[in-house]
């Protein structure tokens, strides 16, 4: 009937033009796409991805940190800890040990000098001059038991041994010589977490052996010291 007909006419082109609302078609029936739809999508996806590194890394580094908890009032260099590498710097605990003469020339006017007070003033520089090198952050990789260090400094005339004695607990010793005198240690470090902050204490001995070339007769000067307890603090 006629009036059907113009109904189904009127009913189809309705449903075109919801079609072409709704499906982003054209005249010829193709899709149309939206470039800023596209880079839009594109960008939250980018955005997505990088929030999600951001939260996994996150989650690993507290993951971390609620481990160490369990650690506290303990002695971390005793304990089977196992640290993540962005913690770990390319060194040894040996090679860390040879840093510690980086002023070795003090103790050279060490000996050169006769007045006994300046000697032992530039002893002692010396002696807190090896805490240059503890600004550094990064943990040193713990040598195996048995493994040994050597250095050479032709123009300061320094020669470096080291060995590790012992790795649970860590325990090293080295043996230095220098113009006029001789330099031995035992590193034995104990160090305990507390929270926020690490406290380590020294229980090695270290010796140092003048020489007087000003007076061939008199004896040589011993002298020894221990370090003080140092507290590394604001970890977190």
């Amino acid at each position: 009937m006629p009036g059907e007909d113009l109904m189904d006419v009127k009913s189809a082109s309705s449903g075109t033009a919801g079609e072409e609302k709704s499906g982003s078609v054209d005249t010829k029936g193709e899709p149309i796409v939206d470039g800023n739809e596209d880079a839009s999508r594109n960008g939250k996806e980018g955005c997505d991805g990088g929030q999600q590194r951001a939260e996994k890394e996150e989650k690993r580094s507290t993951n971390f940190i609620s481990r160490l908890g369990s650690f506290l009032g303990t002695d971390v260099m005793a304990s089977h800890i196992h640290v993540p590498m962005w913690v770990m710097e390319p060194s040894t605990q040996l090679m860390r040990m040879a840093e510690t003469f980086e002023f070795s020339e003090l103790l050279d006017a060490a000996v050169k000098t006769q007045n006994a007070v300046s000697r032992h003033a530039h002893v002692v520089a010396f002696v807190v001059s090896a805490f240059a090198h503890t600004t550094r952050t990064g943990k040193p990789f713990v040598p195996v038991k048995g493994e040994t260090f050597e250095y050479r400094n032709d123009e300061k005339s320094l020669t470096f041994y080291a060995e590790q004695l012992s790795d649970r607990p860590s325990v090293s010793a080295s043996v230095v010589q220098g113009r006029g005198w001789k330099f031995g240690e035992t590193v034995d470090v104990s160090a305990h977490f507390h929270g926020n902050a690490i406290e380590v204490k020294s229980r090695g001995s270290r010796f140092l052996i003048l020489e007087n070339p000003h007076n061939s007769n008199a004896e040589p000067d011993v002298l020894s010291w221990n370090l003080p307890t140092a507290l590394a603090g604001n970890l977190v």
